[in-house]
């Protein structure tokens, strides 16, 4: 199911909260009866493919895996969501990410230009290489945006380590509901952007980890804003 017709689906009729409900029941009772059995995800890892992407210079299809070392581009009004074992990663447009890790995983990216949000198995630590900071990312959901000026980047559950590009520590928190920065690409300072959300979303977050059969921190969803 496509990100726009899985919103639909949850905010229509202002039934969010009680989806959200029924499908955590729906997961626990799932479990209980495999007996905590660990997932098996669909072989393909690209779930949702629009418009102008390319990996390694190439234009892929839904069939394309993408691994470490690939580099994934996009072009105008494109995007691509894709898994990795039990993370789940959608670029936006105009965007590139290069990827890196061993025997397939990744455990590395380096987010050149444009949009990314990810969420995270918890317990392995990731890492996210801009312009102006290397981030270190545990079990964490996040939204980060690469500008020509200014990066971006919001906690938004979870805990992240923030270093400048001058290699000084700038913060590290540990959120369960947005905690977003304006990180300077040439001085490494950050600043606290408006209070409004920059081009993400609480529902979108949710559905990403739907992908893996999880959802967000109970203390996140707790602080969602239902529609009435």
């Amino acid at each position: 199911m496509e990100y726009d017709e899985y919103c639909s689906l949850l905010v229509s009729n202002g039934r969010l909260r009680e989806k959200i409900m029924k499908r955590r029941q729906f997961l626990q009772m799932s479990v209980a009866l495999v007996g905590f059995a660990p997932l098996i995800l669909e072989a393909k890892n690209i779930q949702s493919l629009k418009g102008d992407v390319k990996v390694n210079g190439k234009p892929i299809s839904e069939k394309t895996q993408i691994q470490a070392g690939d580099v994934i581009t996009t072009g105008e009004n494109s995007q691509i969501i894709f898994l990795v074992e039990k993370d789940v990663y959608r670029l936006g447009s105009n965007a590139e990410l290069k990827v890196q890790g061993k025997n397939k995983l990744i455990d590395s990216m380096r987010l050149v230009t444009g949009g990314l949000m990810s969420v995270f198995e918890k317990g392995s630590r990731r890492e996210l290489q801009t312009a102006s900071a290397t981030i270190g990312i545990r079990g964490t959901g996040f939204y980060c945006v690469v500008e020509e000026e200014q990066t971006y980047f919001c906690t938004c559950y979870g805990s992240t380590e923030v270093n400048t590009s001058e290699g000084e520590r700038i913060i590290q928190a540990t959120q369960t509901h947005h905690k977003p920065y304006f990180i300077d690409n040439k001085t490494g300072e950050f600043s606290l952007p408006p209070p409004d959300l920059k081009n993400h979303t609480n529902e979108e977050l949710i559905y990403l980890e739907s992908l893996v059969n999880r959802q967000p921190p109970k203390s996140f969803l707790e602080n969602v804003q239902y529609p009435l």
